[in-house]
């Protein structure tokens, strides 16, 4: 938006007194490169709104799957789930270790695991990641794929051995 304003009021600044002012008769070369300047305007704008429709698609899954994190941590826990930066970190880290049908495979787990949420009220307010919804997906890599877990870890690995513990696994 804001490159489109500039562009669009830089346009306005250059054009304005030459060909709008009934004083000034502007040639031919100039209204045409005038024009130029608008359609390139016009096609960046363009461009800009493309590559952002491209990038929300793109990252659709990831949304997807903290929506669901976070819908599911409110059921489970009754608490109201954080929304920091460390949850997209851990979904970004993992995304593509993911099996099919994410959601209904961590649903599955939770279901069997259902001491799990208690696990995370207890550390409510003591450690931050627990206050994340991105924590539910950190239990399930635990569980299924404890190696990658590990060696893919974006962020502070006491959170991560504490969930080990909690599963029963050696960190």
């Amino acid at each position: 938006m804001q490159i489109r304003t500039l562009l669009q009021h830089a346009h306005s600044e250059l054009t304005h007194d030459t060909l709008y002012k009934p004083k000034t008769t502007a040639k031919p070369s100039i209204k045409r490169t005038v024009a130029k300047s608008m359609a390139l305007i016009e096609a960046t704008d363009e461009f800009f709104e493309q590559a952002m429709k491209d990038l929300a698609s793109a990252s659709e899954p990831q949304r997807q799957l903290l929506d669901y994190l976070s819908t599911t941590y409110r059921k489970g826990t009754g608490l109201e789930p954080g929304q920091e930066r460390s949850n997209q970190l851990v979904v970004d880290a993992f995304m593509e270790f993911l099996p099919q049908e994410t959601s209904a495979r961590i649903e599955e787990f939770l279901t069997a695991k259902n001491y799990i949420f208690e696990k995370i009220k207890e550390q409510n307010g003591q450690r931050h990641f627990f206050n994340q919804p991105a924590v539910l997906l950190a239990y399930f890599l635990v569980e299924k794929m404890p190696a990658q877990t590990r060696e893919n870890w974006p962020i502070d690995s006491d959170d991560l051995a504490k969930i080990f513990s909690d599963l029963g696994a050696a960190f």
